[in-house]
């Protein structure tokens, strides 16, 4: 248990700094000042008294003899220490050194026995291991053999059915390069058709928007847009005159596409059935213009839109007209057709009847003779 003890001091400078220091300092600077004072009076009192200072001189210096004394004393001993932990070094390496060659002559006559052993062991074992190298090359050579004969047999045996399969996969793959070639080639070339319009659009019309409607059914190839304009594309590629069927389902998309204003036909390497280049129909009201030879012509694309936009902004363009003119003049060689064929029906119909008047007189003339009377 720590005890306190309290005081009074008077009142100055040096007190009220001693009284603003923690209690760990002011016990310091009690102890400090305490020290100071001692050592203060010893000197005063040896200013004061010649005896006392002279007997603290002598009992100095006898302490400092003392002290010289015992330093020699403790050299000396660092010394024998010194000694003797070097002779017991010694002794140490000897005795370990005896020991050594004891154990070494107690255990030399074992070490030479079991070396004799193990040159024994390790002789039988050079020996044992050369044997079964020769067994094993003996029964890896046999191995070799028998494999190299299985390989043989197998790389016959592979062999025949290699043939016989390259043989049966170059007729399948003849049979369906044959059959792509059939169903592709003109989806193939139609891709290219389509791929050379579309560029040629992109080129000549940066402002239109394309799109791309030739897997939409009924909607054309390319659906072309700019501002309110609207316009249904389809485009062959045939190394042929389009046929009367195209024209035909050309004609149903701008049928039922009630959101387009006009067609393109275009054909980009030949000319279409019963069309003339640049030839201009009106279909539902909406004008269409068909296109031959395109990839020589391609000029004509923005000639027919140019022409498409200024159509559709006259009014006084009268369409309808127009359209059953076109459709007149499409059904006039479809009746010329059927005038020559109602022609050669009635021609086959008066020579077979007049046949048949020729066989009925025949008849009756040899009735006439049966009967002996004159015809």
């Amino acid at each position: 248990m720590t005890e306190y003890v309290d005081f009074h001091l008077k009142a100055n400078s040096s007190t009220l700094n001693f009284l603003k220091l923690s209690d760990l300092d002011k016990v310091h600077a009690i102890e400090l000042g305490m020290k100071f004072l001692n050592m203060g009076n010893q000197q005063i009192q040896g200013w004061n008294n010649e005896q006392w200072n002279a007997k603290l001189l002598a009992e100095r210096e006898r302490y400092e003899t003392r002290i010289e004394q015992i330093k020699s004393e403790l050299k000396g001993e660092k010394k024998k220490a010194l000694t003797l932990d070097q002779q017991h070094k010694s002794e140490i390496q000897a005795i370990s050194h005896q020991i050594k060659e004891q154990v070494k002559a107690r255990y030399l006559s074992d070490i030479d026995a079991l070396q004799s052993k193990l040159e024994r062991y390790e002789k039988k074992l050079q020996d044992s291991n050369a044997e079964n190298r020769n067994l094993f090359k003996q029964a890896y050579e046999e191995f070799e053999v028998k494999r190299s004969e299985n390989e043989k047999r197998w790389e016959t045996k592979y062999d025949a059915l290699r043939k016989d399969y390259e043989l049966k996969l170059s007729m399948e793959k003849k049979e369906k390069e044959q059959l792509i070639t059939t169903t592709q080639n003109s989806t193939i070339i139609g891709q290219v058709g389509e791929d050379f319009t579309l560029q040629e659009l992109n080129k000549r019309f940066p402002r239109a928007e394309i799109e791309d409607t030739h897997k939409q059914k009924g909607r054309g190839d390319f659906i072309f847009k700019e501002d309110s304009f609207c316009m249904l594309i389809e485009t062959k590629n045939y190394s042929k005159n389009v046929t009367k069927p195209e024209v035909d389902k050309f004609y149903r998309d701008i049928d039922i596409n009630h959101d387009i204003h006009c067609g393109l036909f275009i054909s980009i390497k030949s000319g279409i059935c019963a069309r003339d280049d640049f030839q201009l129909e009106v279909r539902s009201g909406k004008p269409i213009i068909f296109l031959h030879n395109i990839s020589k012509n391609v000029h004509n694309l923005e000639l027919a839109v140019t022409l498409f936009k200024l159509i559709l902004k006259t009014d006084s363009i009268d369409l309808g007209c127009k359209e059953i003119i076109d459709k007149i003049k499409i059904s006039i060689p479809i009746i010329k057709r059927n005038w020559n064929k109602m022609r050669q029906k009635v021609r086959k119909f008066e020579r077979e009847l007049l046949e048949c008047v020729a066989d009925q007189e025949t008849h009756i003339r040899n009735i006439f003779d049966l009967l002996s009377l004159k015809y």
